[in-house]
């Protein structure tokens, strides 16, 4: 074989290696890295409303932030790859000749990107506390001191409540739409899923 078919072939493999590799990433985050997102995501809730006395000292509040954090870091990361990976789907002229596949894959895409929009829009909420709250502390004058602090304390975790409610049940639609969808999204399954759709639509 010549040394330039070789290194095509070469590079054709290596190529391939990767798609598996991103495809098998990509099955491992639906199926279960995601759902555990969401369920660490309810966790923080959970804590949240089981701080009954509202002992919103720092100590608390870093805690949650923090936890926060990384799940919404993973959140923004691997939804763009799903979304990356649907918009390919939904360019690819096999499927937007499936009109009722097509379909499903668009609106699994657009909801998956709405849900990346909201985390990446909310995100301020987690990024800019600390900055906030010393701005604050600068600011006062000493006879508003607590009083002030305990209020800006109590607003941003009621705004994390909110952005944790919304995200968990946001993602528990996104999660079902992908599981639904997700041996389309996988080319090493496309074909078949197809020939079933087919099958199904015939017999």
């Amino acid at each position: 074989m010549p040394t330039d078919m070789k290194t095509a072939q070469t590079n054709l493999n290596k190529f391939n290696e990767l798609e598996l590799k991103l495809e098998r990433r990509l099955e491992e985050n639906v199926k279960t890295k995601w759902p555990q997102k969401i369920l660490q995501m309810d966790n923080l809730l959970t804590k949240i409303n089981e701080n009954v006395k509202n002992q919103l000292d720092g100590q608390f509040i870093q805690q949650i932030l923090e936890e926060a954090r990384l799940i919404v870091v993973y959140a923004q990361s691997n939804l763009q790859l799903v979304v990356s990976k649907l918009h390919i789907l939904t360019s690819d002229p096999v499927i937007k000749g499936e009109v009722i596949i097509y379909a499903e894959l668009h609106k699994t895409k657009q909801t998956t990107k709405a849900l990346l929009q909201t985390i990446n829009s909310q995100f301020y909420i987690i990024n800019t506390y600390h900055s906030e709250r010393a701005k604050l502390l600068k600011n006062l004058e000493r006879s508003q001191g607590d009083d002030a602090v305990v209020e800006f304390d109590q607003k941003c975790i009621d705004q994390l409540k909110l952005f944790f409610v919304m995200v968990r049940n946001f993602g528990l639609n996104v999660f079902e739409m992908l599981d639904q969808h997700l041996e389309y999204m996988l080319t090493l399954k496309k074909k078949s899923k197809i020939e079933e759709f087919h099958d199904s639509m015939y017999t």
